[in-house]
């Protein structure tokens, strides 16, 4: 907080300070020039419990946003997250304020395999992770599930949902719309996998550990007018129509070059490393 420090009186005289205080009781200094600064004072946290197993909307403490199975729990105003728990179970403390946490994100809701990821101050973060049910909250230090490197084949990854009426960046995701041919090119940011997309909420493609190798898109293209959607992996790519109330493969996976910013493509032969929706 800054006051408003008078520097002389009416006649000219400078005004008295008791015992060098501001008269709303804040610290004065004197800087170079001679006028009268107030210090500021650091603005309190109010510490908050965050239990993300029964939290599922935004309240008077915090906002919350859930996209596919990744839920991001922000604290608002004043408010800070000092307790993170899975109901009864307490996941992480701190009894410092100076340690509070601002953001939380959950990797796998609805999973057995979650990853809880605390975002502190001073840009450092702290992340739990639990295998299954009944199992234990361990600390974490490896590969986020988004980064496509977890171990495990089962790989719960982003779930891109494409809603025709309005397509929009958002944290996962940068958009770029070409106004030849009403596309849209969905690029996906760095550490985010997807493992299923959706446009206006019916599957187009999902992700099938047994086929995918590991594989997953790096961009979507989508034809709003001609109601086409293309999956582009790093070698090959996947086109769907939309036939009825389903969309289909139209052909067999082939080798390609992928412009992210353009949506072109250069074929050839290959294999694929996806799978249709059913």
């Amino acid at each position: 907080m800054v006051g408003n420090v008078r520097t002389g009186g009416e006649d000219g005289s400078s005004p008295k300070q008791p015992d060098g205080s501001g008269g709303d009781s804040s610290t004065v200094k004197t800087g170079q020039d001679g006028t009268g600064t107030t210090s500021a004072e650091p603005v309190k946290k109010t510490a908050f419990e965050l239990d993300i197993k029964n939290n599922k909307k935004a309240t008077d403490q915090f906002d919350y946003k859930k996209d596919g199975k990744t839920v991001t729990y922000t604290a608002k105003d004043n408010y800070a997250f000092n307790v993170v728990k899975d109901d009864k179970t307490e996941i992480w403390r701190t009894d410092k304020e100076t340690e509070y946490a601002s953001k939380v994100v959950l990797n796998g809701k609805g999973q057995k395999e979650k990853i809880v990821t605390i975002y502190l101050p001073n840009n450092t973060t702290k992340s739990y992770k639990k295998d299954g049910k009944n199992n234990p909250w361990n600390e974490y230090t490896g590969e986020l599930p988004s980064t496509g490197n977890a171990k495990s084949s089962n790989v719960s990854g982003f779930e891109l949902n494409i809603k025709s009426e309005v397509i929009e960046s958002n944290d996962n995701f940068h958009v770029e719309k070409s106004y030849i041919g009403n596309l849209y090119i969905i690029t996906f940011k760095r550490g985010v996998t997807c493992s299923l997309v959706k446009v206006d909420d019916k599957e187009v493609w999902k992700y099938d550990s047994s086929k995918s190798k590991h594989c997953y898109p790096r961009n979507v293209t989508y034809y709003k007018e001609d109601k086409r959607v293309r999956i582009n992996f790093d070698h090959n790519n996947l086109e769907y129509n939309k036939s009825g109330d389903n969309w289909q493969l139209k052909e067999a996976p082939k080798e390609s070059s992928t412009d992210s910013t353009t949506g072109k493509t250069g074929t050839g032969t290959g294999g694929g490393g996806a799978t249709p929706a059913s």
